[in-house]
């Protein structure tokens, strides 16, 4: 497990998915303890695994499949097996999740925050910076003032903070660059360039629970069920 993880950092992975490889192999393996007493027993193993999350959402069953059978595909590699007991089994269909959000509950989204807060204020630039944008929220989080550039109207997402490693240049409208521009002026002095843009009202950084949370309460609002994603696919569906 140490030398594959080694290895996927030599990709060049983010610490998160580094992390997320590390955390659910091992929740495979702490399960299983003598999977690899031979091929028989790993694929036994490895299908009990996947059958205790098969009455799960989709999005959970692939996210442990899909782990586990790049650990399996690299073991094939390094000869520790000779197939991998994954492949066979095929992806969940997330069907009914994806969807985009229509013009007017947008617009009463975007009416919510409390722009005298910073709280506020920061989501009402979020809002506009994924519908503009369609950055992942936990990329959004890491956007740091200097990524910012609002003379030209880009926001850059770094290769570290980056899902894909790669980095990318963001076009921003000019009404989005006006609603950051206002969040970047409220900021406490005290409060470092290395304080994200889209943080907390403390500085601290965001994170896509806390985001999922703040969501919520706006969709009570609207009693219209909104989530962090729906934001991403709407941008999506209007390209």
């Amino acid at each position: 497990m140490e030398e594959f993880l080694f290895m996927k950092k030599a990709e060049g992975r983010a610490e998160t998915t580094i992390n997320d490889y590390d955390f659910h192999v091992n929740l495979f393996f702490n399960r299983f303890p003598i999977a690899l007493k031979n091929e028989k027993e790993l694929k036994i193993s490895v299908y009990e695994h996947l059958a205790a999350v098969s009455d799960k959402s989709a999005t959970t069953f692939n996210i442990r499949r899909e782990y586990l059978h790049s650990f399996c595909n690299w073991m094939v590699k390094e000869e520790v097996i000779k197939q991998n007991p994954v492949t066979g089994i095929p992806k969940k269909k997330n069907e009914g999740k994806i969807r985009n959000v229509d013009p007017e509950t947008l617009k009463k989204l975007i009416s919510l925050p409390n722009l005298k807060t910073f709280s506020g204020l920061r989501d009402y630039a979020l809002f506009l910076t994924t519908l503009d944008t369609g950055v992942r929220p936990k990329e959004a989080f890491s956007i740091l003032p200097e990524d910012v550039n609002l003379g030209s109207l880009e926001i850059t997402i770094r290769a570290k903070t980056a899902k894909t490693s790669v980095a990318r240049t963001l076009p921003i409208s000019p009404s989005t660059a006006r609603a950051i521009n206002r969040l970047i002026d409220v900021r406490l002095e005290e409060w470092t360039k290395e304080v994200p843009v889209f943080c907390t009202y403390l500085g601290t950084e965001m994170n896509r629970k806390a985001w999922a949370h703040r969501m919520n309460q706006y969709s009570k609002k609207l009693d219209f069920k909104i989530r962090p994603y729906d934001l991403r696919h709407t941008f999506f569906a209007h390209q």
